[in-house]
């Protein structure tokens, strides 16, 4: 087995930094799921439909509009894109679940 050669500094602690950002993002995309959930349960109790498609173009406006010395607002806009796809699946899967649950 080969041994890894050793990352200069720079690039190792480049690395934990990336590594911290990777795990500041998982936290900060869960955090949103939660709020995607009680949206949905609120948007349920008041009879609103779980998809709001004007909602997202404005924030997808603001997010890509944000920073333009990172992503290219091309790849910023996918990654948001992702991001609402998997936010419409989880709340219309919390919207379906709190009906059924209101069903029993």
């Amino acid at each position: 087995m080969r041994k890894k050669p050793k990352l200069p500094t720079d690039v190792a602690r480049l690395r934990r930094d990336m590594d911290h950002l990777n795990g500041c993002l998982a936290l900060l995309i869960q955090a949103r799921a939660r709020l995607v959930r009680k949206i949905a349960e609120a948007k349920a109790r008041h009879a609103m439909p779980a998809p709001d498609p004007a909602r997202e173009r404005e924030m997808l406006r603001t997010a890509v509009a944000e920073d333009p010395n990172g992503f290219p607002p091309r790849d910023l806009e996918a990654i948001f894109r992702a991001i609402f796809r998997a936010s419409r699946r989880l709340a219309v899967r919390t919207a379906r679940e709190r009906g059924s649950r209101r069903r029993r």
